[in-house]
């Protein structure tokens, strides 16, 4: 990110003219206000690690109470802002649902890097071919997954065009699909030796996987006349 921040700054004279500026800048004195609150922010911080109010076996719950309140602020700085209209406010409270079930979905589908490490470690049997498979290989093959299935959908979606699902039923579609998938470990919760096959642990993550590409950047889809209007000449 901040490669791509550099490069920005050294290279957006490239740019068009309207592009060069920024559609609603700070107003004057304003960079002195976030200045201010970043270092109440930075104290407050600091005041947390002093005293023990902010603590390993704390840590998660501080970092979601935070996650929840800052995004209910955003919300209601965009929802009370002048500059958004009354058409825009009901696309932002339309939004809102869709923002939760994203929220949820990737809560559920980051488990795959922890709490299903964990499971592969403990109730899979890895051994293929004689072989063990390293339990620190599994979120490298899915991300391996997650590469080579994204040019399938990013060329499905393509190839479907305006048929294709829209974004919410997409996101509907990936809930439904890794909610599922959970199901599938549950009879071997219980187990105390490495039970469950292989082949089905890896039917399993697709069910991760598969929802991620569905509705990540290669499932958004575009709004009608998108892609006229981006090609129409100036």
């Amino acid at each position: 990110m901040a490669l791509g921040l550099i490069q920005y700054a050294f290279g957006r004279r490239h740019l068009a003219e309207a592009q060069r500026h920024p559609p609603m800048p700070l107003r004057r004195g304003r960079p002195s206000v976030i200045c201010s609150v970043a270092i109440v922010a930075v104290a407050l911080l600091a005041a947390a690690l002093v005293f023990g109010w902010l603590r390993a076996d704390t840590l998660t719950d501080v970092i979601l109470g935070v996650i929840v309140v800052t995004t209910l602020a955003y919300f209601v700085v965009i929802l009370r802002s002048a500059r958004v209209s009354a058409l825009e406010r009901r696309r932002v409270l339309a939004f809102v649902p869709l923002f939760i079930a994203s929220a949820v979905y990737w809560a559920l589908y980051v488990q795959s890097y922890t709490v299903i490490v964990a499971f592969f470690d403990q109730r899979v049997d890895r051994q293929l071919g004689g072989w063990t498979i390293p339990v620190g290989w599994l979120t490298s093959v899915q991300a391996l997954t997650i590469i080579l299935l994204s040019g399938v959908f990013a060329w499905l979606w393509s190839r479907l065009g305006q048929r294709q699902p829209s974004s919410a039923a997409k996101f509907v579609i990936a809930m439904l699909v890794i909610g599922a998938s959970f199901f599938g470990y549950l009879p071997w919760l219980g187990a105390d030796a490495a039970g469950m096959p292989l082949w089905v642990l890896v039917a399993l993550l697709l069910g991760f996987t598969v929802p991620s590409c569905a509705c990540h950047r290669s499932g958004y889809r575009s709004p009608r006349g998108w892609r006229r209007a981006r090609c129409r000449p100036r």
